[in-house]
């Protein structure tokens, strides 16, 4: 993802970070689907009598 040219300057493979972002979201987006469905589970049990 980070380079170094020959002259020392370093670079930075954006497209490495564009697909790395894209998955970090979808994983989040899974685990927020996992607490959004366990807090609903909560919020109706606490409803029935």
């Amino acid at each position: 993802m980070v380079g170094q040219k020959e002259d020392g300057f370093l670079t930075l493979d954006y497209e490495s970070i564009k697909w790395m972002t894209l998955q970090a979201v979808q994983e989040l987006k899974a685990e927020n689907d996992v607490l959004k469905a366990e807090a609903i589970e909560v919020v109706i049990s606490r409803k029935s009598p």
